[in-house]
């Protein structure tokens, strides 16, 4: 089973200014002007490490003086003693649920093990790309900037109640971070009390864990730590761990835009009709187009194009070939639009500017000009993540969104 443990966390201190200025996104949703503008927050934000700038491979050496830098100046300090963590994120619902919802996480040290073993399952398939950049930046600074976003399963509630009650002892400690970002999310970090992190950690780790978010760092700590000089800490990664029932658990979708038809193509709609029944949407807007797309049913994922706004059903033959029951969006739109139409994977159609990523509908529809065309996929309920990794099926890169993101600059891992 997997096997957490504390560990030595290296923070923030009052010298690095309000945590407001220094927490950052994930790498891999931070796109050139929000690198920018979290720049412009202060000299110590996060994204300084997790995304430093300049060209390939300068900016890993940057990053690592820039680590060491703030470790002598007092910017950064490590705590003399191994300790868990609890992490509270407060944010505002999804579209489709009202008020506020709290997450609970604990952060600890994985020991790292093979896909193979069982122990850790993912879900999504990577991109070889990102792999080398974290792997090169984290062979540089010698430590984990980021923490992998993990869901542990929790059938009997073991770990819902190993949390309550940890949680009430720790607010009575106060927290040793407490911010609120612009994005609204509210973040409090607090050190779980000595004595409590047996149980927490006995349950949190009792089944199998599912990566939810930050496959590409787990890969990357796995081949750093099957290297011969790899630092003496590089066989376990630095872990948040959210319980399966955590009220806000939230899976988002992520939408694709391809700019162009297939070459040779008549129009987007002779390339669909191929594996989809098409059905003609009204003409509502792109709030109507987000709203087909999140009530579609399995099976069904929604296409904008420069000829109209569709409903696509996969046709029985396209289901069967799709070789699973029920099939999620993101499968059939990697294997009958983007592979059947293109004859190309997730990571060519990346790099040659074909294919892109993106959150928000609207901005799907914008991206995909004249000649393009977004599509649209609903969003995957928990549940069915968990049957498919369970069942050693990896869905295409960027299927989930599990939102919202956990930050770099909490806390960092030092591997040395």
């Amino acid at each position: 089973m997997p096997r957490l443990h504390p560990f030595p966390a290296t923070r923030f201190t009052a010298a690095a200014g309000e945590p407001e200025r220094f927490l950052a996104p994930p790498y891999d949703v931070i796109g050139p002007e929000r690198a920018a503008a979290l720049r412009e927050l202060g000299p110590h934000n996060a994204v300084r490490l997790v995304l430093p700038e300049g060209p390939v491979p300068d900016r890993y050496g940057l990053a690592a003086e820039r680590l060491r830098a703030w470790l002598d100046e007092g910017i950064l300090a490590t705590d003399p003693e191994p300790a868990v963590y609890l992490y509270e994120q407060g944010f505002p619902a999804p579209r489709d649920v009202s008020g506020t919802l709290t997450r609970t996480a604990i952060v600890a040290a994985l020991e790292a093990s093979p896909f193979t073993d069982g122990e850790v399952l993912p879900h999504e398939e990577t991109h070889p790309g990102p792999r080398e950049d974290r792997l090169a930046l984290m062979r540089a600074c010698r430590a984990q900037l980021s923490p992998i976003f993990l869901v542990a399963r929790d059938p009997a509630g073991d770990l819902e109640r190993a949390l309550a009650s940890v949680r009430e002892a720790a607010a009575r400690r106060g927290p040793v971070l407490r911010a609120r970002t612009a994005d609204g999310i509210l973040h409090v970090l607090s050190r779980v009390p000595p004595g409590g992190e047996a149980g927490l950690l006995g349950a949190a780790g009792a089944l199998p864990l599912l990566v939810a978010d930050g496959h590409h760092r787990y890969e990357t700590s796995l081949a750093l730590a099957a290297d011969p000089d790899a630092p003496r800490g590089a066989s376990s990664v630095l872990a948040c761990v959210v319980g399966e029932r955590d009220p806000g658990l939230v899976i988002l979708p992520t939408h694709r835009v391809l700019r162009r038809p297939p070459s040779g193509a008549v129009d987007w709609r002779s390339v669909l009709e191929s594996a989809f029944v098409v059905e003609a949407l009204g003409s509502g807007g792109e709030r109507a187009l987000s709203e087909a797309s999140r009530r579609a049913r399995p099976g069904e994922l929604v296409a904008a194009t420069p000829e109209g706004a569709w409903r696509l059903r996969a046709t029985p033959e396209a289901l069967e070939r799709s070789g699973l029951d029920a099939p999620p969006a993101a499968v059939l739109f990697d294997r009958f639009v983007l592979r059947g139409g293109f004859d190309a994977d997730p990571d060519e159609a990346v790099r040659s500017g074909l294919l892109s990523y993106h959150r928000d509908a609207g901005e799907a529809s914008r991206a995909a000009g004249k000649e393009g065309a977004a599509f649209l996929l609903p969003p995957l309920e928990p549940g069915r993540v968990w049957e498919l990794a369970r069942s050693r099926h990896r869905l295409p890169p960027k299927s989930t969104y599990f939102w919202p993101k956990i930050p770099s600059g909490l806390l960092f891992r030092m591997l040395d």
